[in-house]
């Protein structure tokens, strides 16, 4: 499985090889030297999420799609400064 940076952030959708599960979610990441690739799921607000890792030798490539619209990532929050006395 190739993939790209361009799907960073993308909505797909795809189906795993075998059992035929259709998966949904959005892509956080693939690392390519271990064909893995990370899905983001069921987001609430900035901090929570579940992640799913897929080995991409497992998704059958002809079923992935991207959905829906391409987000922006959320902006991290400022962290204040301090100022620490040594």
């Amino acid at each position: 499985m190739e993939a790209s940076g361009e799907w960073c952030g993308r909505e797909v959708e795809l189906t795993m090889k075998g059992g035929g599960e259709v998966i949904r979610g959005e892509v956080f990441t693939y690392d390519k030297g271990t064909d893995t690739l990370v899905l983001k799921e069921n987001c609430v607000g900035q901090h929570i999420a579940s992640y799913r890792m897929l080995k991409g030798s497992r998704i059958d490539a002809s079923s992935v799609k991207l959905v829906g619209t391409a987000k922006a990532p959320e902006a991290v929050p400022s962290i204040s400064e301090a100022t620490i006395a040594r």
